[in-house]
């Protein structure tokens, strides 16, 4: 049985997998030292996946050694995997998840697609019908730019809200809400469009914490919305 541990900017996501089931149970916790009692279990292996390279998260890593010990496999961006190509001269400076959306989707597919992962920061990919990464872009996400409002300015306090914020908006917290989700959807929107130019005609893929509100948002598109594809890129990475 493998832990595999998704640590973003804001959450610490784990998932449990094995041959007979996948991926069978999943969830978030905020330090690794919650897990033990959560999972109930004690995994083989753990895979790691961390956009953080800070303090924090290499005393969690030590703690999951001594957990563990000869047990914890981080990964890293490859210059190449199971037929998929980074687009990057130097593939260990793009981010291990964006990699991992992509891993998972490709083997979903085995052709083109655009992929978001729309949390803390919003990543989108484009990957072309041959496989060929063609690069990306990274945004700020929808609560980050809310949040770099609320810290800059006086008067603006945004209520909290689950869903696409009304436009427009009659209010000064809605207007904040919506104009940052607005700015999500159209850098999405904007990609896509340059996806066609580039070979990339398949799927609009979204994962995430804020991948529901923005398939909501994009639903003329059709969008799927896959809330393990980081967990799958994984899998592919570190089969059970």
């Amino acid at each position: 049985m493998k832990l595999l541990l998704d640590c973003g900017n804001s959450r610490l996501k784990w998932a449990l997998a094995d041959p007979a089931r996948g991926l069978w149970r999943q969830g978030a916790v905020e330090t690794v030292e919650a897990l033990p009692p959560l999972l109930e279990v004690d995994p083989e292996e753990i895979v790691v996946a961390s956009v953080r390279q800070d303090s924090d998260f290499q005393a969690q890593l030590t703690w999951l050694r001594h957990w563990q010990p000869g047990g914890v496999r981080v990964l890293a961006t490859p210059m190449a995997h199971g037929g998929l190509q980074c687009a990057y001269a130097e593939p260990q400076r793009l981010g291990v998840d964006r990699w991992l959306a992509m891993q998972g989707a490709w083997a979903r597919l085995e052709s083109g697609f655009t992929v978001v992962d729309a949390g803390t920061a919003v990543t989108i990919d484009l990957v072309a019908d041959d496989g060929r990464h063609q690069g990306g872009a990274i945004l700020p996400g929808v609560a980050f730019m809310v949040e770099s409002l609320v810290q800059g300015t006086t008067g603006i306090r945004p209520r909290p809200d689950d869903g696409p914020a009304r436009y427009p908006a009659r209010d000064t917290g809605a207007a904040v809400r919506a104009g940052s989700q607005m700015a999500v959807e159209g850098a999405v929107r904007q990609a896509l469009h340059e996806a066609t130019m580039l070979d990339c005609h398949g799927p609009l893929l979204l994962t995430g914490g804020d991948a529901a509100v923005l398939a909501e948002m994009l639903r003329d598109l059709s969008p799927w919305h896959l809330e393990s594809l980081v967990f799958e890129g994984m899998l592919e990475m570190s089969p059970c």
